[in-house]
C-alpha cells in the first residue's frame, strides 16, 4: 500500500518515541536531548522524516513501530521498493535511520545489523542496480555560454538576482560542493578573503560539519583560483556579488542572500537559483541560437536534487586549490 496519501497529524517523529524510552530508563532530561542530539542537525532532520514514513506505514498495518520483528520491516521496505519505487539506496536511509532509533531505544534487535534484512536490500539491488552518468542530462557549454550573455553582463549592473545566480552556480561548479557545503559559506573577515594573486578563500560558518566530515576536525578552507575568462571566473563572480549585496546582508554572516526578503538564502532556495540557470540556458539558446543543436537533451527535471559536477582537481577535503569550471568540450579532452 502506497504512504503517500498518510497525514503526517497522525505519525510522531522519531525524537518523541526515543524520548519516552529514554525518560522511562531514568535520564534526565538534559542527558536525553544530548543522546539524541549526537548526530549533525542535518542527519537527525533526514532521519525524522523517514521515521514519520515509517510510523505512518506502522500506522496503517496497526503495529508499534519500536516492536517490529524483522519479518515485519521487511514488508515495509518491500512497500517501499514495489509499490513507491524507491531506489534500493534509498531504502537503505531508511533502515539506517529506523536502526538508529532502534539502538537508542534498545530494542530486542537491530535493524542494521540483521542478516536477512541484508540480504533482501541486496536482491534489491541486483534487480534495480544504480546507474550513473559521466556527464549530466544538461549541457555545461551551453549553460556557460548563457552566463556570458547580456542576460548576466556586465555583471556590475545586473540585477542582484542574476549576481547571486551566477556567483552561486560558478561557486558549486568549481568546488564541487553538496548544497549544505555551499549554503554554509560565511561571509565574515576570517571566512572570506580576496586575495591578491586573484584568487579567493572561503570557510563555512563557525560550527559546520560536512556530511563527511569528524566532528572534531578542523574547517574545512576552499580556495578558488582565477579563470582566465573573466566571464566565467567564479572569483570574479563571488567578489561583485559579495560587493553588491553587503546592505543587503548588514550583519547577517552567511554568505547568500535572498535578494527579495534580504534574509539568509535557504539551501532549497540555493539550489532553485542553479536550477533556474540550467533551465533558462535552454530557454534563452531556443530564442537566441535555434540553429544551435541541444546535444545533451532537455535539462534535468527541476524536482531533483540540484549537484552540480564540478571539475575540481582535487577533494574539497583536501583544503587545496580548485580548477576554474572547464566547458564540457575541455573536460572531454581532458579525459
Amino acid at each position: 500500500r502506497s504512504l503517500h496519501g498518510e497525514s503526517r497529524a497522525t505519525t510522531s517523529s522519531c525524537f518523541s518515541a526515543l524520548r519516552r524510552r529514554l525518560k522511562a530508563k531514568g535520564f534526565s532530561d538534559s542527558a536525553v536531548v544530548r543522546i539524541i542530539g549526537s548526530r549533525r542537525s542535518s542527519t537527525l532532520e533526514v532521519y525524522d522524516k523517514k521515521w514519520r514514513r515509517f510510523d505512518s506505514w506502522c500506522i496503517q498495518q496497526q503495529l508499534d513501530p519500536l516492536q517490529l520483528s524483522p519479518a515485519q520491516l521487511a514488508e515495509f521496505f518491500i512497500s517501499l521498493f514495489e509499490v513507491d519505487k524507491l531506489r534500493p539506496i534509498t531504502i537503505k536511509g531508511y533502515r539506517s535511520a529506523i536502526a538508529r532509533v532502534y539502538r537508542l531505544a534498545e530494542a530486542s534487535w537491530d535493524p542494521g545489523t540483521d542478516q536477512h534484512l541484508s540480504g533482501l536490500l541486496q536482491n534489491f539491488s541486483l534487480e534495480r542496480p544504480t546507474s550513473r552518468r559521466i556527464f549530466p542530462n544538461w549541457s555545461l557549454e551551453l549553460v556557460l555560454k548563457y552566463l556570458q550573455s547580456d542576460v548576466f553582463e556586465p555583471l556590475s549592473h545586473a540585477p542582484r538576482l542574476r549576481q547571486v545566480q551566477k556567483a552561486a552556480f560558478l561557486v558549486t561548479l568549481a568546488t564541487a560542493g553538496r548544497i549544505s557545503e555551499i549554503h554554509a559559506l560565511a561571509a565574515l573577515p576570517d571566512c572570506l578573503r580576496f586575495n591578491q594573486d586573484g584568487s579567493a578563500t572561503l570557510a563555512p560558518c563557525s560550527g559546520f560539519l560536512a556530511k563527511n566530515q569528524l566532528p572534531d576536525s578542523a574547517p574545512r578552507l576552499i580556495s578558488l583560483v582565477p579563470c582566465p575568462d573573466k566571464l566565467i571566473c567564479p572569483v570574479r563572480a563571488l567578489k561583485i556579488y559579495y560587493q553588491a549585496s553587503k546592505s543587503e546582508r548588514a550583519m547577517k554572516p552567511h554568505l547568500w542572500i535572498n535578494p527579495k526578503s534580504s534574509k539568509k538564502a535557504t539551501k532549497s532556495l540555493i539550489s532553485s537559483w542553479i536550477k533556474s540557470v540550467i533551465k533558462e540556458a535552454y530557454d534563452w539558446t531556443a530564442a537566441n541560437s535555434p540553429s544551435v543543436p541541444l546535444l545533451s537533451g532537455p535539462p534535468a527535471p527541476l524536482e531533483q536534487e540540484c549537484r552540480v559536477p564540478g571539475p575540481a582537481t582535487a577533494s574539497p577535503s583536501d583544503s587545496s586549490k580548485f580548477s576554474p569550471p572547464l566547458t564540457r568540450a575541455q573536460a572531454v579532452t581532458a579525459q
